[in-house]
């Protein structure tokens, strides 16, 4: 029985064909895959950035508010605070789908507000947890000036 050379290479040439298109295929497919996972991650990231903008527009008014509050020279005690709510939330995801700046620029931020907020709270335990002398008056005014030096870093 004589090997039919042709029909063998033929047969090779289409088994190396197929062999081809396959890992080809399979390329194709793992590429589709990372440009809808970069998709999923893009949108995730929008979402995210949004509402962290509705947060610090939130906390900036908050700010404000607070500080008219307290320069109106008018002892009343403030019953609000800063918002944490959402950074606390979304902190995870923003971790997993933001670059290493953008991360560090946000929780540079938040940790501006948290040292206003504690302020806040100092002033609140000074009012009503402290019994209120010249000393801790001065302590609570001494708080209630620096809110109005307080500098937060613009992130957005």
């Amino acid at each position: 029985m004589a090997i039919d050379w042709f029909q063998f290479i033929s047969n090779m040439v289409i088994a190396d064909l197929t062999i081809i298109v396959a890992l080809a295929g399979i390329w194709i497919g793992f590429k589709l895959n990372e440009l809808h996972h970069n998709n999923i991650e893009k949108t995730e990231a929008r979402r995210l950035l949004f509402l962290l903008k509705e947060d610090v527009r939130l906390n900036e008014n908050l700010l404000s508010q607070l500080r008219d509050h307290f320069k109106s020279k008018d002892y009343n005690v403030v019953y609000y605070n800063l918002s944490f709510v959402v950074w606390n939330s979304i902190t995870p995801s923003l971790i997993r789908v933001l670059k290493k700046p953008q991360i560090k620029d946000i929780s540079e931020f938040y940790y501006q507000l948290q040292h206003v907020s504690r302020k806040v709270d100092m002033i609140f335990q000074i009012t009503f947890k402290l019994k209120l002398t010249k000393e801790t008056a001065a302590k609570r005014q001494i708080l209630i000036d620096s809110l109005n030096q307080v500098h937060l870093p613009a992130i957005f």
